[in-house]
């Protein structure tokens, strides 16, 4: 039988974590160990895993690995802990990933699990947790158009990275862990680069159903295009460095104007910003050189 460790990686959400562990303990198919990541929770998340809380590790199976980091690493911060705790360990065969706000069906990894032995990718369908009718992520498109293009209960070549994914060891072992400098927002799409690259193939299983809150990714309209934005400068600046790093080498040169362009002209022209203008033109610059030192010189902005 296989082994599978879940990696469960939270901030500050302490009800969302523990309906998501308790969908996690309530499979069909039981993971054999459960890494919980807490990126530093000021919510009193941890007191769930004291040996009076709702959860804690007393030799049962799944054993809960509760690992509570000293400061806020961001999601990619915390994949990369908990799937190297997982990984290191060298008792698993595949790890299933998940953010805290996530909630998987019943059978969610016990139909991932009998697919393994094939793929090394596999992804549930995400359906938005707030309408069944729905997908989480519009990069699928409608459920039901999604759900047509299966055969044998199979769509491959896509996937929703870190939203109930299973990797089999065989993958974490050719790829190693998610990028932790990259903080948040784009990590998820590195990943799922470097799997393709190395010749995994994704596929989601329609049978599968992972339940999650639809996308909350905000965008506002500029002179060529619509752009991502949000109201923290620290996270704007996170997406546009990390947007830019991923996808570097396959802009073509009009490409890369035309982007940048586009978000400069909304910056001066639409929102008359010189300073998020400017942290906008870094952005790209860091992305560009790879350098992923200068978050925090925007985190208190």
């Amino acid at each position: 039988m296989k082994k599978v460790a879940c990696i469960v990686v939270t901030y500050n959400r302490r009800e969302l974590l523990r309906k998501c562990i308790e969908a996690v303990l309530h499979q069909t198919f039981q993971p054999s160990a459960i890494y919980v990541i807490d990126n530093a929770s000021t919510d009193g998340t941890d007191k769930l895993f004291t040996s009076s809380g709702t959860f804690h590790s007393d030799g049962g199976t799944p054993a809960i690995n509760y690992i509570r980091l000293k400061e806020n690493t961001g999601g990619a911060g915390g994949f990369y802990t908990g799937m190297r705790a997982a990984y290191e360990s060298k008792q698993f065969d595949a790890y299933w990933v998940m953010d805290d706000d996530g909630c998987p069906d019943r059978e969610c990894l016990e139909n991932l699990v009998k697919h393994l032995d094939k793929y090394d990718y596999l992804s549930p369908m995400v359906i938005d947790i707030n309408n069944e009718s729905a997908m989480a992520f519009e990069y699928c498109g409608s459920k039901t158009g999604f759900e047509q293009k299966a055969a044998d209960g199979i769509v491959k070549d896509i996937a929703c990275p870190f939203n109930g994914i299973l990797y089999s060891q065989r993958l974490v072992s050719t790829i190693g862990f998610p990028k932790k400098e990259m903080y948040i927002w784009g990590d998820e799409e590195n990943y799922n680069a470097r799997a393709v690259k190395a010749g995994y193939r994704p596929v989601t299983v329609i049978a599968a159903v992972h339940r999650h809150p639809a996308n909350r990714v905000e965008t506002a309209r500029s002179l060529l295009g619509p752009v991502d934005i949000a109201p923290q400068m620290w996270r704007c600046y996170c997406r546009y460095r990390n947007a830019m790093y991923n996808h570097r080498n396959e802009m073509s040169v009009l490409g890369k104007i035309y982007v940048i362009f586009n978000h400069i002209w909304y910056y001066l022209i639409i929102r008359h910003s010189i300073k998020w203008c400017r942290m906008y033109v870094n952005a790209v610059r860091d992305g560009m050189k790879g350098d992923f030192s200068k978050l925090n010189l925007y985190k208190n902005k």
